[in-house]
């Protein structure tokens, strides 16, 4: 029977090869879009779930609510601002080197202060090193796998010594595995977090210091929702002074796509994006399969001879229905052959419009077939299914007489099939053109300051530049083709820990606070063309200006 039902699907698909080719075109491109979003959405949903622990792996979330009237400095955050925690579990302190490995020198950035527990909560593979000892001691650093071959040539340097911009040596205690790109902590380097509490002790002891990143592992069977309400008991215990602060826990698989943090260690994604492109992938597919479905229909005639012979030799008008089927799953399956083909050299062009790392070389996995599979199935009932109905219906008497017209039911249902793929069309298209609309809008809409032509060189955690700030300008500025240079703390834009005050309200109260200040030189504002409507900018004839002087937006000064 199947070769049977083969044989004669081959024959219709040759005898009929320009409407084969536009059906399975189209079916092909309707496919590829849902591969590719498909693997879109699978990367996003796939985020930390390679470490072994994840579902037992949590973070802490903290919230500050100011309520003290003497609090005029540091306040880190507004009202409800969350942020993580302060005990220094997880990775945190995030800072960039400039390391020497013998005669290299390079700048190295994404180096992660972690704790020395790391390896039992995370399952980043160690390639060289003792996982219970690589971030124990102070001055320890543990290099992916990539930077290790960067700086040494090769991974086995356990004992190599690295000295960084201040001067300080690293021992090298291991090598990890490359991170993979669906990991939201990423990095190039571990320290040891032993080496930030050598240099800066009192950050681990003060609970109002915000710059770490807390996650713990909840043991086995432990209920989180008991942990979650002995909170407040906890923080009577350790902080009592502080009843601003408080706590919440927040798992880690609900970190990339969940979280309502605003400070984050990695990048995040969006349930809503996740939404909207399988909406996108399954119109797509459902207007593929609604052409094949009227190119079906509007050919019948074609093949009503054939049905009525069948009829009378006995075919069951299951056994013509299980045929159609059949051609359209053939039609389905080398549309999905061409789709997967297409989806494959198209990844390069698809990473470098999404910003996501999908490989070629890992695009074939048993999970790929298991969805291509289950796709080709469902395609193609989609599209067969009313075609395999309507052609099996046909009486074999009328047909043979010649007398086989069209029903009213048939025409109207065609109408409606015709109708439904171009309302979806068009409002496919709508929707492009409206997103389209949006992000020229925000490519073109005025930020305040002058982005183009700007090139930002990042020296933080330098103590040698911050004291030369100057002669680093002044040897910039001389540079052929620099206007102008400006130093500051951040670029606008940028989150900056600790970086806010308080201001007194008319009751006297400290209660509305400026989250986020900026350390700017005098040139800051001419050099990013940010225009001052009241009052002046800095000036070096005013000498208060290098100390006892704030410049406030205008949000802030509706405060």
């Amino acid at each position: 029977m199947f070769q049977h039902f083969l044989l004669v699907a081959s024959r219709n698909l040759f005898k009929r090869k320009f409407y084969s080719l536009i059906n399975i075109l189209g079916l092909a491109i309707g496919m590829t879009c849902c591969i590719v979003i498909g693997l879109y959405v699978q990367n996003e949903l796939s985020f930390d779930r390679y470490h072994v622990k994840h579902e037992r792996i949590y973070r802490v979330l903290q919230t500050f609510r100011s309520t003290s009237p003497g609090q005029k400095l540091n306040v880190p955050s507004p009202k409800d601002f969350q942020v993580w925690g302060c005990a220094p579990v997880g990775p945190a302190l995030k800072t960039d080197f400039a390391q020497e490995a013998g005669d290299k020198r390079m700048q190295q950035e994404n180096i992660v202060a972690i704790d020395s527990n790391a390896f039992k909560l995370f399952s980043w593979k160690l390639l060289q090193g003792d996982p219970r000892t690589a971030l124990a001691a102070p001055n320890s650093i543990v290099l992916t796998q990539q930077v290790a071959e960067k700086f040494f040539g090769n991974t086995n340097i356990v004992g190599k010594t690295m000295r960084v911009n201040n001067g300080d040596n690293l021992i090298v205690t291991g090598v990890v595995a490359n991170v993979p790109p669906n990991s939201q902590i990423t990095f190039n380097g571990l320290l040891s977090m032993s080496t930030i509490r050598k240099s800066a002790p009192d950050m681990f002891t003060w609970w109002g210091y915000v710059d770490f990143y807390t996650y713990f592992l909840l043991k086995d069977h432990a209920d989180i929702t008991a942990m979650t309400a002995a909170i407040p008991a906890f923080l009577q215990r350790h902080n009592p002074n502080d009843t601003g602060y408080t706590m919440a826990f927040e798992p880690m698989d609900d970190a990339y796509l969940h979280s309502k943090a605003a400070r984050q260690p990695g990048p995040v994604g969006s349930m809503l994006n996740i939404y909207l492109f399988s909406c996108v992938g399954f119109i797509i597919l459902l207007i593929a399969c609604v052409n094949f479905m009227n190119l079906s229909t509007a050919r019948s005639l074609e093949r009503a001879k054939e049905v009525g012979v069948r009829k009378v030799l006995g075919v069951s008008p299951w056994a013509l229905r299980r045929q159609f089927l059949f051609e359209s799953f053939i039609l389905a399956l080398v549309a999905a052959i061409i789709a997967l083909v297409i989806s494959k050299f198209s990844l390069p062009f698809v990473s470098d419009l999404s910003g996501k790392n999908f490989s070629p070389n890992r695009f074939i996995s048993g999970q790929l077939v298991l969805w291509m599979g289950l796709l080709v199935l469902i395609t193609g009932l989609l599209a067969g299914a009313y075609p395999a109905w309507f052609l099996s219906r046909f009486r074999p008497v009328a047909v043979l007489k010649g007398a086989v017209k069209p029903s009213g039911s048939s025409l109207s249902l065609r109408k409606g099939l015709v109708v439904f793929q171009f309302a979806l069309s068009v409002a496919l298209i709508a929707g492009t053109i409206i997103v389209n609309n949006e992000l020229q809008y925000l490519k073109r809409h005025d930020l305040g300051f002058k982005k183009e032509q700007v090139l930002v060189i990042n020296f933080e955690g330098d103590d040698q530049v911050t004291r030369n700030i100057e002669a680093i300008k002044q040897s910039i500025a001389g540079q052929p083709g620099v206007s102008s240079v400006a130093a500051s703390r951040a670029v606008p834009g940028e989150f900056l820990p600790n970086a806010g005050t308080s201001i007194q309200g008319a009751d006297g109260n400290m209660v509305q606070k400026i989250p986020l200040i900026y350390e700017i030189d005098f040139d800051f504002l001419s050099c990013l063309d940010i225009p001052v409507i009241a009052g002046r900018g800095y000036s070096r004839a005013f000498p208060a200006d290098s100390t006892q002087s704030m410049i406030i937006n205008e949000s802030a000064a509706k405060l």
